[in-house]
């Protein structure tokens, strides 16, 4: 079993909201040490939650959509006429020795899970020849993008030395799909990269699609599931088809799950007594005695 060790982001998504905006990295470096640990991630509105999360899928995946999304927010190669360093986004894997899981959340929260790690990485600009991906066995710092100055700020490497760096730490270019899937799927399959696509290209848990979508379906007229685009990809599939009274295969034990303002329909029964007293009257009016 492996999982996210650590995750790190350099020189991503523009301040300014508009790649036509002067360039300014929002992401300048990110590395998020999780330690292996089932984890929340909050950051405040607007920082990328949503770029960040259709990045790591996109990568991870090779997903053509996200990854277009994702390339649209890299830095470009120039800025104002001065060179860039590349985007960069990597994913540190710890593979855990045996079948050891976190049965209880509490007794290990903060302790880092011990394991062999494994890098999976890609970079490259939003304009040029495209992305690159790699991965090698190892940590992140054994090919590091940043470096801190003699005077203790933080730099990127420009691409020559990191490039240098690879090729010093014998790191492996994917260059196609296939190849790099079969890499990723020993830490993750590749049913579950294919679930997390398709539910983030949906809109994922962003509030905003989530009520443009239940918006849409009032319009449409088909009553909506609050909890349709709000859990895993699969996590409604359990749920046991209903006969036309709203009832279970299980004759009901399971209660039925609707719109707040969607009302269940009349039994068959007490549609017919209606439409029986309704033809009742229509007659009565068409020959008054």
């Amino acid at each position: 079993m492996s999982v996210i060790h650590r995750i790190e982001i350099a020189n991503l998504l523009n301040k300014h909201g508009d790649i036509a905006s002067p360039w300014e990295a929002k992401m300048r470096h990110l590395l998020i040490d999780l330690r292996g640990q089932s984890s929340a991630i909050s950051m405040e509105n607007g920082f990328g939650k949503t770029t960040m999360a259709e990045a790591l899928i996109g990568m991870l995946s090779r997903d053509r959509q996200l990854l277009t999304r994702t390339r649209r927010k890299c830095s470009p190669s120039k800025v104002a006429g001065e060179a860039r360093s590349w985007t960069h986004l990597r994913v540190e894997f710890r593979a855990q020795q045996g079948s050891t899981q976190q049965d209880d959340m509490l007794a290990v929260a903060g302790e880092e899970v011990a394991g062999e790690t494994f890098v999976f990485g890609m970079y490259g600009y939003s304009d040029g020849s495209g992305l690159v991906f790699y991965h090698y066995p190892g940590q992140l710092s054994d090919v590091p993008v940043h470096h801190i100055t003699r005077d203790g700020k933080l730099a990127l490497y420009a691409n020559a030395d990191f490039q240098s760096l690879m090729r010093a730490h014998g790191v492996t270019r994917a260059t196609n799909r296939e190849e790099w899937l079969e890499a990723v799927g020993v830490h993750i399959s590749r049913r579950e990269l294919a679930q997390l696509a398709a539910f983030q290209k949906e809109g994922g848990a962003d509030k905003p699609d989530l009520q443009r979508d239940q918006a849409a379906r009032r319009r449409e007229g088909r009553p909506g599931i609050l909890l349709r685009s709000a859990g895993a990809a699969d996590s409604l599939r359990c749920y046991p088809r209903r006969d036309r009274r709203g009832r279970g295969a299980d004759r009901g034990r399971h209660p039925q799950l609707r719109h707040p303002h969607h009302r269940a329909a009349p039994s068959p029964g007490r549609s017919r007594e209606r439409s029986a007293a309704r033809r009742r009257q229509g007659r009565a009016a068409r020959h008054p005695q």
